[in-house]
């Protein structure tokens, strides 16, 4: 069983979503193209993990022998019912705790028209697809404010109609900081 699911494995591509509790995966079948949502969680009582750790944070050598088992076995019962929710929690601890209004539509004081209609929008459309969102999301950890934050998919929407491209980029900088990606929409 190992050495098929080895194969198939293989055939994927991984790309790293977001990173808090629980690391975040978007797979893409090699076979199909279709995407998958793919979480972990690894924790050890080891010395080496955890903040103060030798390894920082980092991997220690039990987890990595752990997953090497589940590698060689392939055999490991999994769950996926909870990994939509386990999303939306990490990305949401990202905003300052009384900025958390979920799903409801905020404009900022500087905002125009266009860029108002845009946002409306853009959030209508999440709605239709029952994915959640903050509207003009405080970070406190960049010191950013953010247009629309998915929480569906670890995503910053920011609406540009008179922003310069150097504010564009360094929000762009400040949200892969965080492990958010950046989606701009012009008015």
């Amino acid at each position: 069983m190992g050495e098929y699911l080895r194969e198939q494995a293989d055939l994927h591509t991984v790309k790293h979503q977001f990173s808090g509790k629980s690391h975040f995966f978007e797979v893409t079948s090699g076979e199909s193209g279709e995407k998958y949502n793919v979480s972990i969680k690894i924790n050890c009582d080891c010395k080496f993990t955890g903040v103060k750790g030798q390894a920082n944070g980092q991997i220690c050598s039990h987890s990595l022998a752990v997953l090497r088992e589940i590698i060689n076995r392939g055999d490991l019962q999994i769950t996926h019912d909870e990994n939509v929710q386990e999303k939306r929690n990490a990305c949401k601890q990202l905003v300052r705790m009384g900025n958390r209004e979920l799903n409801l539509i905020r404009y900022g004081d500087n905002e125009g028209k266009a860029h108002q209609i845009k946002k409306w929008e853009i959030c209508m459309e999440l709605l239709r697809e029952k994915k959640q969102f903050y509207t003009e999301a405080i970070i406190d950890s960049v010191d950013l404010t953010l247009d629309i934050l998915n929480l569906d998919n670890f995503e910053a929407i920011e609406i540009i109609d008179s922003e310069s491209e150097l504010s564009i980029q360094n929000k762009k900088k400040k949200c892969k900081l965080i492990g958010l990606s950046v989606k701009t929409v012009r008015v």
